[in-house]
């Protein structure tokens, strides 16, 4: 193995030092991960106000596909938990989507 150094003294490390360096590391990435995903969080459970009407508009004909693509499914698709599936994962697809315009901050315009 090669012999690492104290970055702060610049003395050559023991095994045992360089492992409680990097356990060291591993917990500041952790807890910089934490702190990200609370960022998120907090962006994410968040009322985001439409910022223009091209985001309302977008909102609107998002759902209005879903709609469209939904009625097609029911005519096309034979009842049942398929069908049923589908539908669900398309309600996902219009949530995510206008959720996604959102968290971004909208269309630009």
């Amino acid at each position: 193995m090669k012999n690492q150094t104290n970055p702060s003294e610049g003395l050559p490390m023991s095994s045992s030092d360089a492992a409680l360096q990097a356990e060291k590391e591993l917990v500041y990435r952790s807890l910089q991960s934490r702190e990200a995903l609370h960022r998120r969080i907090e962006n994410d459970f968040m009322h985001h106000p439409p910022q223009n009407e091209e985001t309302v508009a977008a909102y609107h004909r998002i759902r209005e596909l879903g709609r469209g693509m939904a009625h097609e499914l029911v005519e096309l698709v034979p009842p049942g938990r398929e069908l049923a599936r589908a539908l669900s994962d398309l309600e996902d697809v219009v949530m995510h989507s206008n959720a996604g315009l959102a968290r971004s901050g909208g269309v630009r315009p």
